[in-house]
């Protein structure tokens, strides 16, 4: 089992980042990068790592605790699911309807969508 100073710099050593464009991108300090480059610390805490594994396609698992696979799978972290307030990208979902629920657990009221009336006449 590695360190985690041991799979810091590997990270280094694959990607070429400096310790600033680390911190950016794990959203830390640039002394926690440092500290985990030399070896100061010796854990990981998740929410950095797992932004790490979707720059760099080092498992968050293996960068955290040295366990697992060393990288997802192609696209794996475009594919990885989506953890609380962290969204990967903005989504428009359009709006094609409402529905509204009675007290008794059946639908009450249905809109098609909304601003838009429909003509059946055609």
């Amino acid at each position: 089992m590695t360190t985690l100073q041991e799979r810091m710099q590997e990270l280094v050593r694959d990607t070429g980042w400096t310790v600033g464009e680390i911190s950016t991108k794990a959203e830390v300090s640039h002394s926690a990068v440092s500290q985990w480059l030399n070896g100061e610390t010796q854990s990981l805490k998740i929410e950095p790592a797992v932004l790490l594994e979707r720059y760099t396609g080092f498992s968050a698992l293996w960068l955290a605790k040295g366990k697992g696979k060393k990288k997802v799978d192609a696209g794996g972290a475009n594919d990885a699911p989506e953890f609380a307030g962290r969204a990967k990208q903005a989504r428009f979902v359009p709006v094609v309807g409402t529905a509204k629920m009675g007290d008794d657990g059946y639908y009450e009221e249905i809109s098609s969508v909304v601003g838009r009336e429909t003509d059946t006449s055609r």
